[in-house]
């Protein structure tokens, strides 16, 4: 028995939308009740939303990185 694929990928381009539909995905692989064909499909897209996760993730550290470094300049490192 096939169990039907989720309608839609994440509206939005958040953080946290993303990840909602990579439990999601991972919520129906796990169950095993897909066709190989659909759980092909999935686990695609699964790899494509954990790619724009850890680039969200990257881009959120290089963020904090440079607010670090302007602290640290404009109070002397006394931040630390």
């Amino acid at each position: 028995m096939n169990a039907p694929l989720p309608a839609d990928p994440p509206q939005g381009d958040s953080f946290e939308s993303l990840v909602e539909r990579l439990e999601a995905i991972a919520r129906q692989l796990e169950a095993g009740q897909l066709s190989l064909d659909a759980s092909l499909a999935l686990y695609e897209e699964g790899m494509e939303l954990a790619q724009r996760c850890q680039e969200r993730l990257t881009q959120v550290e290089q963020r904090i990185e440079t607010l670090r470094e302007a602290y640290d300049d404009g109070f002397g490192g006394l931040g630390r």
